[in-house]
Formats: C-alpha cells, structure tokens, sequence
C-alpha cells in the first residue's frame, strides 16, 4: 500500500482516512492500525521541520483520505484561529487515544 508518512523522515501533510485501514510501523514492526475518522501525519502541526514517530502504510483496499500539504495547512490555520483551535483540541484527543492503545498493547 501507499505510504503516508516515513519514520523519522519529515512530515509535509495532514492526512484524514475517511474510508479504509493501513497500518502503523516502528523499526518495520507492526504497532498499531488506522482507520477511518483517524489523523496522521499530525506532527505537522509542531512546524515545518517535525518528524513522524512511525511510518503508516495504508491497506490495499480503496481508501478515501484527505490531506492538506503543510505550508498550506499553516497558512490556513493562521487566517483561522477558531478552526486552528478546534484542530489542536482534536489532535490532542488523537493523542490521547494513540498512547492509550499503545499503552494496553505494551501491557499485553
């Protein structure tokens, strides 16, 4: 499948699968999985330099997702700040939900 984003390599869009899965590697193990309504590539939100923590393979399915390229993204969030702080409030709750799946992972 399509790879969306390269561990350790920069990040250059904000990704949202709409519709299919892909999978989400570290040192080319599987960790974890995406799907839909799931962000990736949210590291662009820490600036032009940030790196992905993973690398996300989509499946071989027919996925739907929409991206936002990062210059582009920035700009957009800096003419609008209400919508900047609602993507920082989903981001966070993306977050959130990531450490906690990998948190039970790393329990099993």
């Amino acid at each position: 499948g399509e790879i969306l984003t390269r561990e350790g390599q920069t990040v250059d869009a904000l990704y949202f699968l709409a519709r299919g899965t892909g999978a989400v590697l570290v040192d080319n193990a599987i960790v974890g999985r995406v799907g839909p309504g799931d962000l990736i590539g949210e590291a662009v939100l820490a600036g032009p330099a940030a790196t992905a923590s993973a690398t996300v393979r989509l499946a071989e399915d027919h996925c739907r997702l929409w991206f936002m390229p990062a210059p582009r993204l920035a700009a957009f969030l800096a003419a609008q700040p209400a919508i900047a702080a609602e993507l920082d409030k989903a981001t966070i709750a993306a977050l959130r939900n990531k450490l906690e799946r990998a948190n039970r992972t790393r329990a099993e």
